[in-house]
């Protein structure tokens, strides 16, 4: 790179040839020395010399504005606030990834590659799992087009002008780069920065962020890019989708290919082959992981070559070519205070664990779950005892352990209910389980609501959970189909809730009405039936009729359905209230065919008089 140049010719002396010479000159140069400071970490000048030529590419773009650059250094803070981040589909998807707890776990990963690939000649790439925000780069010509939160996985929120407010993302790739990109990684803010930043908010009555996770998700999230800009976030890229150039062959070549693009690719990355090899680096990080700067929650094992990636393939939430090992979850000790019962959406009483508040991982605990009554009578838990509890897979707090050494003299024994504490009817045992037989309970009808309307199921995002329970509690809504009958002055008639709202309410329940019919038979909440499932029933029959009129030897024919999986199916729609709501649903319009129907919100029945 050229370093000397002469910026020193009065403005109104250079020539409009000669600016954007010159304009370019800076940009290259400026975002070089971006480069050494906040990627290697490694200055070449001091501040002062720094400042005067950002001061001098300001100059000269203000006085030929027509010159001035989408890539320019100038343009990292926009003057702009956002009132909403549009939804944009990503280039390729930013899938999940499966989850391994043990070294068990990652050994049964491995041999699960090799039996598919019928090879052993392979080698793997082992990555740090960053503990932030997933997030998706485009890049055309070199050039940052568009930053995207990772959303579901295929579609997320724009919010490229906080993205170009990062110093360690590039908005101009360096050296030699392919016609069009799409790179992957991780947001974070480092551990220094979050108690800065929570030190602040303390100070100015504010409530402090839980953890680093949500410091960087709600900096990310800011309505106000100089609000991201102060916050000082970190970029780790740690893959990459060629859509329009070469691919690399090697995962290891395109970590070394973002890193030479100015990136800073995935910090302390190895390559293994052996399974000893990858126990050593996950014992490694597992004792040194405090001492990073940033949190680390696992270790990502991925398969190093791009051809056994294809073959391997994915499942509809995660590729069948990486694994997450997570670090055993931190625990702590508290006091059980009480238990609560809480009814599941298939009846289930799951009893919860009322603790004394305690800190863990960044976050108060107050309650945790006990999963079942067999599981209570294995630990020997009872009211009052000190227990241990963590969180499983650092989402779930529960109960682990019970240290009966301290167990108080009045510790008392958790017996399980005969009522449902939601509708009082006798409760019935169905294995390990304890449930509620009544159709009615509204618990079990606000559960399957919040599972209906979640963002992988029929995703009508405006019905939040209280929102559903008003609902409910008012019998508003008694059941799914009662949600296609609500009317604007239905939701207008609730407290704090305004004629707009409630027409957009509307809308988009109205909207779900054209849902795919693979997002339908998922949000029916057919127990063993996940979004994979849905899919392959989906392709297998063309409506609901179908599937609910389907045979064992029907189910169990389709790949990845087993005989579990099929009773559940089958038990499910033997159900004469299921099959009611089925066909209610089907006479609403919902599930009878493939694609969905497409409804016009604005000509729906919800539209009529009442509105």
């Amino acid at each position: 790179m050229e370093k000397e140049y002469d910026f020193t010719k009065p403005l109104e002396k250079l020539t409009e040839e000669e600016a954007a010479q010159e304009i370019e000159k800076l940009i290259d140069l400026i975002n070089y020395h971006d480069w050494r400071y906040y990627v290697l970490s490694d200055p070449e000048i001091p501040d002062e010399v720094y400042d005067s030529l950002m001061r001098r590419l300001r100059a000269l773009e203000e006085r030929f504005p027509h010159l001035r650059k989408p890539y320019s250094p100038t343009q990292r803070l926009p003057n702009l606030i956002s009132t909403e981040f549009p939804e944009v589909s990503h280039p390729t998807p930013l899938l999940s990834l499966d989850n391994a707890f043990s070294l068990e776990e990652v050994k049964a990963f491995l041999e699960r590659v090799y039996k598919n690939l019928g090879t052993k000649e392979i080698t793997f790439v082992l990555e740090l799992k960053f503990d932030g925000v997933a997030l998706s780069l485009l890049y055309e010509n070199g050039v940052l087009i568009r930053g995207a939160t990772r959303g579901n996985g295929f579609v997320g929120e724009d919010v490229t002008p906080n993205v170009k407010t990062i110093k360690t993302i590039p908005l101009k790739l360096r050296g030699n780069y392919p016609k069009r990109v799409h790179v992957k990684g991780e947001v974070l803010m480092f551990k220094e920065d979050f108690q800065r930043l929570n030190q602040e908010r303390q100070r100015r009555g504010e409530p402090p962020f839980v953890n680093t996770r949500n410091a960087a998700s709600g900096s990310l999230r800011q309505q106000d890019p100089r609000i991201t800009a102060q916050r000082n976030l970190k970029f780790f890229a740690y893959d990459l989708d060629v859509l329009e150039g070469e691919e690399p062959k090697l995962h290891e070549e395109a970590l070394e290919l973002l890193r030479e693009w100015g990136f800073i690719a995935s910090p302390h990355w190895r390559k293994a082959q052996e399974m000893e090899e990858i126990e050593e680096y996950i014992n490694y990080w597992t004792e040194k992981r405090e001492e990073l700067p940033f949190d680390a929650d696992g270790i990502v094992i991925k398969v190093n070559e791009r051809w056994a990636r294809e073959k391997l393939g994915a499942t509809a939430r995660a590729p069948r070519w990486a694994i997450a090992y997570k670090f055993p979850s931190k625990k702590a000790v508290t006091r059980l205070l009480d238990v609560k019962f809480n009814v599941g959406r298939t009846g289930v009483i799951t009893p919860v664990a009322q603790l004394e508040p305690v800190q863990l991982e960044g976050a108060t605990i107050k309650s945790a779950t006990l999963h079942n009554f067999e599981y209570i009578k294995k630990l020997d838990v009872r009211i009052g005892d000190v227990v241990i509890i963590q969180r499983a897979g650092k989402v779930i707090p529960e109960v682990i352990g019970v240290m009966k050494e301290l167990r108080p003299p009045d510790a008392k024994e958790i017996k399980p209910p005969e009522k449902c504490p939601s509708c009082s009817s006798e409760l019935v045992w169905d294995g390990v389980f304890l449930k509620c037989p009544n159709p009615r309970c509204p618990e079990k009808i606000k559960a399957k609501l919040k599972h209906y309307v979640s963002r992988n199921a029929m995703d009508i995002e405006v019905l939040g959970e209280k929102l559903i329970d008003k609902l409910v509690d008012l019998k508003l809504v008694k059941d799914i189909p009662d949600l296609y009958t609500l009317t604007v002055a239905d939701l207008t008639s609730l407290e704090r809730m305004g004629k707009k709202l409630a027409s957009k309410i509307i809308s988009q329940i109205e909207e779900s009405r054209s849902r795919p019919l693979h997002r339908v038979i998922f949000a029916l909440g057919i127990p063993r039936v996940g979004e994979q499932t849905a899919k392959a029933l989906s392709e297998r029959f063309s409506s609901l009729r179908e599937l609910m009129n389907a045979k064992y030897e029907d189910l169990v024919a389709i790949k990845d359905i087993g005989p579990e999986t099929a009773e559940e199916i089958l038990k499910f729609f033997a159900d004469e209230e299921n099959r009611k709501l089925v066909e209610k649903l089907m006479s609403l319009g919902i599930g009878v065919s493939r694609e969905g129907k497409k409804v016009k919100p604005s000509m729906g029945p919800l539209f009529r008089k009442r509105n």
